[in-house]
């Protein structure tokens, strides 16, 4: 019986501890995503990001097309993501998304103003474009028509693909970017003065 028992325990004990080998690259790996996850979202919206910060994780993005409620936004200062890992000490890297300036990218919003808020701040919560193809699967990158993806999410909740006017409103700007743009229009003006003042007095 004891010839048995361990006949057993060494190839289950190897089995283990190819299991256990196995599980932290396991769980530290992206799980697979597709983009009919994001038609969980309340909206979607495609455009070009012209600015970011906060560690890139926020952008400023001017807007090409939008499938959701109300009216189109011209322009969406979108909420920053968020770190995918707990706590440190890390032991997986972070997995939610950063920004360029200048690319192009769908993003998927859970809600829209005054709630504005990205469906997966820490995960897939935006897919990039380019040449109107959107990424549309993970891990292999797979691409697919943005238009087409945009019309089907439009008809599913039951609204249109808008683009943007002149009139259009800006979502997402806070009393600080306001403030901000304020006086870095003061401090434009109060230098123009400035210049003025130092020409006048050179002629004198």
């Amino acid at each position: 019986m004891k010839k048995i028992r361990l006949r057993w325990l060494v190839p289950a004990g190897l089995l283990l501890g190819i299991i256990l080998n196995q599980a932290p690259a396991y769980a530290c790996s992206p799980a697979p995503w597709t983009f009919e996850e994001a038609y969980r979202a309340k909206a979607m919206v495609y455009g070009k990001v012209t600015a970011v910060h906060s560690d890139r994780r926020a952008a400023i993005l001017q807007v090409i097309s939008y499938a959701g409620p109300g009216p189109a936004p011209r322009l969406v200062h979108l909420p920053r993501t968020e770190d995918s890992r707990p706590a440190p000490p890390y032991s997986c890297p972070d997995f939610s998304m950063r920004f360029k300036t200048g690319e192009a990218y769908v993003f998927f919003l859970a809600d829209v103003p005054p709630r504005l808020r990205l469906l997966e701040p820490q995960w897939r919560t935006a897919s990039p474009v380019r040449n109107g193809q959107v990424m549309v699967g993970l891990p292999h990158g797979e691409t697919a028509s943005l238009e087409e993806r945009l019309q089907s999410f439009a008809a599913q909740r039951n609204v249109t693909v808008q683009k943007p006017d002149s009139g259009s409103p800006v979502w997402g700007e806070t009393i600080w970017g306001k403030l901000r743009w304020l006086a870095t229009a003061a401090g434009a003006a109060l230098a123009v003065l400035g210049l003025g003042a130092l020409k006048r007095k050179g002629r004198r």
